[in-house]
């Protein structure tokens, strides 16, 4: 499991509000996910067209920087009392955030080797093969492919489709943590410098109040219990199997 999702299960459970990008959820394309999704502008991540006809509109472009215009009264309004947001913000998300809310941010984050995490995260969406939602075949969704500039991917959809998928693979395989500490991690959105995002990133990680490892959380989980959330309630058993999982990791995540 993910680390964000695994400790909302272990430590708290009064999350207010989730945000996970439409264009990353999309891309897991198993058969629940492809239902779930139907609607969704992102739907053809999870589709295969023999002959694009018509299927990419001009006004085809990349996903809107967080909040949602149709949901920021909603959101300004729950940020007022609310305990806890998680998801796939980046920095300029929580810039956002703050000028929706006059409150004191608590900013935590857990950190993992990038490329692990890229690595994870390929491993994820090639899991749902032979509905692979970005290279033209199961056989093709390497990570040569994957990590190659521009990525190899699908020719089923037409030119702005296949412009956008390169730009979501992108976002993955190329400097995501980075770009999503230092800046926004959507490759569409990395208008400024390498270098800049790279030391805004660096900032960005001074502020927070607290950081930890992926790969050490069998240290950094009783660290965040005890600074973060000292008064949330949570299943003992959940925590216990946590951390046996945590121990029985911890060779892995250090190889």
């Amino acid at each position: 499991r993910t680390s964000g999702e695994t400790l909302k299960i272990t430590m708290f459970n009064d999350v207010a509000y989730q945000f996970n990008p439409e264009w990353v959820d999309a891309l897991h394309c198993d058969a629940d996910c492809a239902k779930l999704w139907a609607c969704s502008r992102f739907a053809w991540l999870c589709r295969r067209h023999p002959v694009d006809h018509g299927r990419n509109p001009g006004t085809l472009g990349p996903p809107l920087p967080w909040p949602p215009p149709e949901e920021e009264a909603s959101i300004r309004s729950l940020v007022k009392s609310a305990n806890v947001l998680q998801g796939f913000f980046s920095r300029m998300d929580v810039e956002r955030l703050r000028n929706l809310t006059r409150r004191r941010l608590v900013l935590w984050t857990v950190l993992r080797h990038p490329l692990e995490r890229s690595l994870s995260w390929l491993g994820m969406i090639n899991a749902s093969c032979p509905r692979v939602p970005w290279a033209p075949t199961c056989a093709d969704a390497t990570a040569l492919n994957y990590y190659q500039r521009p990525p190899r991917v699908r020719t089923d959809v037409g030119p702005s489709r296949r412009e956008l998928l390169a730009s979501h693979v992108t976002s993955y395989a190329h400097d995501a943590m980075v770009w999503q500490l230092g800046h926004q991690m959507h490759a569409s959105h990395r208008d400024v410098p390498d270098r800049v995002a790279l030391e805004r990133a660096k900032e960005f990680l001074e502020q927070m109040d607290y950081v930890g490892f992926f790969e050490d959380m069998l240290f950094d989980f009783p660290r965040l219990a005890r600074e973060i959330f000292p008064h949330a309630t949570h299943n003992f058993m959940y925590s216990a199997l946590y951390m046996l999982g945590a121990v029985l990791g911890w060779p892995r995540m250090h190889t």
